[in-house]
């Protein structure tokens, strides 16, 4: 395995999938699906990483901290 920090990795990661997506859009129709698109992508990669449930969880979390700024739960 690569010697690369994981912040290192990460940075690189987002680079590429923001030039993709701007390559790949025109309209905000297009940058809506496309955005959907990553977080289908990010899901997967949470359950492959964390199993169903705790991906679930976790998921339900960001939706309820982006929808509930004043009373999130984080755990």
């Amino acid at each position: 395995m690569s010697e690369i920090p994981i912040d290192d990795v990460t940075v690189k990661v987002m680079k590429e999938a923001y030039e993709t997506a701007k390559k790949h859009t025109k309209t905000s129709d297009d940058t809506i699906f496309v955005a959907g698109a990553f977080l289908n992508v990010a899901r997967l990669l949470y359950v492959e990483a964390m199993g169903e449930d705790n991906a679930m969880h976790f998921m339900k979390n960001i939706v309820e901290y982006t929808t509930n700024v004043e009373k999130p739960t984080l755990h």
